[in-house]
């Protein structure tokens, strides 16, 4: 009877142990990935979508300038957004 009560708290204990192991991760955040004008050209040729000559000027020209993101926007946008 002894043997079998220690039988039982070493079984009771190990699923103790088991069972406080369990721990529950956060959800992971979306990473985002950015492309570089070289790998979306290549994707988009795919599609068959291709930019036109004035556009790459256009970012070339930006280059040289060396614009941020937020000044090529805005360049892009006030040269070719609609005119509401």
């Amino acid at each position: 009877m002894v043997h079998e009560m220690a039988s039982f708290d070493l079984v009771w204990l190990w699923y103790n142990l088991e069972m406080s192991k369990r721990t529950y991760s956060s959800p992971k955040r979306a990473t985002g990935y950015t492309l570089g004008r070289t790998s979306f050209a290549k994707i988009s040729a795919v599609e068959g979508i291709h930019t036109s000559r004035r556009t790459d000027e256009d970012f070339q020209d930006f280059d040289r300038r060396g614009l941020s993101a937020d000044e090529r926007r805005r360049e892009l946008v006030s040269k070719y957004g609609s005119k509401r």
